[in-house]
């Protein structure tokens, strides 16, 4: 492995890394109306079943 594949590989890891914590902030922003909107839905199935 030469200095130039070293160095590069170092560069792709960081952006992959780089990458998958952008990704989790964003889930983790909208995890709050990800919840919300699965309640709003447990909520409207749970009343149409209840409806003759």
């Amino acid at each position: 492995m030469t200095w130039n594949t070293a160095s590069l590989f170092v560069l792709a890891l960081f952006g992959f890394i780089g990458l998958c914590i952008t990704l989790i902030v964003i889930f983790l922003k909208q995890l709050p109306e990800l919840i919300n909107a699965w309640q709003e839905m447990r909520q409207a199935i749970s009343r149409s079943q209840r409806r003759p």
